[in-house]
């Protein structure tokens, strides 16, 4: 009997324990993965920050909710997109139960500067971390634009009149560094100016830069600088204006001479001092005739196309050259310029008239060296050469008249 007694404690304790195992099964088995209901990659820090092709190593940090305290393994490696070169590694760790952070090992080099995006996903929820990858930084000044269309000059410049001022040109995009003074840059087009870089720091963003600009102008026209910095060229351009104020009245002789081919040079662009003051070579001395332009042409400036201040101009070195003598000398060439005209008028045509003369320098009037000056058209040539301030030759000379007379 007491043998039957412990078998039917035996099985009814195995009986319980089934029943036991049995409910515990019906009510679900206990959760093994982490879970989270929120990932903030908006809310993420990175330890270090990034710089192209600059090998980089740190951590990020982002943020969670709702974790349940189950541990975790770490994660495989995520490429980044956008720049490249760069992988998010999850570390191992254990998940709070409530908010935390979980934490990326970010290692590589980045290709490019810009966002390295990282598309991570953790305990059903996911985002896209962004990791700013810096530009190289310089230690040379740079821009990103050079405008030298809007360079403003301190001073307005006139030919053979000494110049000094300054030239500020507009930047953007500086970078902050500063720079030092640079190197004379010449002009070129009207020569005799140089341009140097005054030394200063770029802003951040847009500036000027400033120039000096020092010397003397040689002709009218433009004076142009070639300029290059932080990475960036561009042309300034100069305009050097005519003299407004010379008079030759208080000079004589030679000096009055050279002081009138100044003036007349100061009312001239640089196309036309190029076409009037030319070499003194024999091919150029004897290119003169007593017939009309048109049927022998000729060197220098034609009258006819100048303006009425450069007319003036041009006549008084022709009156001066030619001496003031009555019915003499530039009375008698003002007399076969109105010869010429009543021709022109009177059967001749166009091709004649004082319109038709012509004005030339050979050499460069100058108080030393050797130049000449010549005056040619339809039956009158002057044409003086001076050698270190000295009349040395008045040939060719010719003169003639057509019509004999008229009124």
């Amino acid at each position: 009997m007491k043998q039957k007694f412990w078998l039917f404690l035996s099985l009814a304790l195995l009986t319980t324990a089934v029943f036991n195992a049995c409910k515990k099964n019906t009510s679900g088995t206990g959760t093994t993965t982490a879970s989270i209901t929120a990932l903030t990659c908006a809310s993420v820090t990175f330890s270090a920050t990034s710089t192209i092709n600059v090998a980089y190593s740190a951590t990020a940090t982002v943020p969670y909710t709702g974790g349940n305290g189950v541990a975790y393994s770490a994660g495989t490696a995520i490429s980044s997109t956008g720049v490249t070169g760069l992988t998010a590694t999850l570390a191992a760790g254990t998940l709070a139960s409530g908010a935390g952070n979980l934490s990326y090992t970010i290692s590589g080099t980045p290709t490019s500067s810009g966002i390295a995006s990282f598309a991570i996903s953790f305990g059903g929820q996911s985002c896209s971390m962004s990791l700013v990858v810096n530009p190289t930084t310089s230690t040379t000044a740079s821009v990103t634009t050079l405008t030298c269309a809007s360079t403003v000059f301190g001073a307005t410049a006139t030919i053979n009149t000494a110049y000094s001022s300054t030239a500020t040109v507009p930047y953007t995009g500086g970078n902050g560094m500063a720079y030092t003074a640079g190197t004379a840059i010449s002009s070129t087009g009207v020569t005799g100016l140089t341009a140097t870089l005054a030394a200063s720091t770029l802003a951040s963003g847009a500036g000027n830069l400033t120039y000096n600009i020092s010397g003397t102008p040689t002709t009218t026209g433009t004076a142009s600088f070639a300029i290059i910095f932080g990475g960036q060229s561009c042309t300034m351009s100069l305009t050097i204006n005519m003299s407004t104020s010379t008079s030759c009245t208080s000079q004589t002789g030679f000096a009055k001479l050279l002081c009138l081919c100044d003036a007349f040079k100061a009312t001239l662009t640089s196309t036309q001092i190029a076409t009037l003051q030319l070499s003194y070579t024999f091919s150029n001395i004897k290119t003169w005739s007593n017939l009309p332009a048109s049927m022998s042409p000729r060197l220098g400036l034609k009258l006819g196309n100048l303006s009425s201040a450069q007319l003036s101009a041009a006549k008084a070195i022709i009156e001066a050259m030619s001496g003031t003598t009555t019915n003499e000398g530039y009375d008698e060439v003002k007399q076969l310029w109105l010869a010429d005209d009543y021709l022109s008028i009177n059967g001749g045509g166009s091709t004649y008239g004082s319109g038709n003369y012509y004005i030339s320098f050979f050499g460069t009037p100058a108080t030393t060296g050797q130049f000449e000056i010549m005056m040619t058209g339809h039956h009158k040539t002057v044409a003086n050469t001076y050698n270190n301030g000295n009349l040395i030759s008045g040939t060719p000379h010719f003169v003639a008249t057509e019509p004999i007379t008229w009124t």
